[in-house]
């Protein structure tokens, strides 16, 4: 099968900066249960790792617009992450 062309502006090294990100958050939840805090200590470090890193992947993505644009949208929206 042949490879596939990838998308217009993928960066593979930032994906996988990302993705490392997600490791690190998850690497501190490891280490915190490792060294004898709750469950819900964990589960906090990983929502706090993750709300942090999801503003910044949508403050990423509002810097890429014209300024008008990123006017506009930071009056007008909100980030909400739902987990599951």
């Amino acid at each position: 099968m042949p490879d596939s062309p990838e998308p217009v502006g993928f960066d593979l090294e930032q994906v996988n900066r990302r993705k490392a990100r997600v490791q690190a958050v998850r690497a501190q939840a490891r280490q915190l249960l490792d060294n004898g805090s709750t469950g819900m200590q964990a589960a906090t470090a990983i929502s706090l790792g993750m709300d942090e890193l999801h503003r910044e992947l949508f403050e990423h993505e509002l810097l890429q617009l014209p300024v008008d644009d990123q006017s506009l949208i930071q009056k007008h929206s909100a980030v909400v992450a739902i987990g599951g």
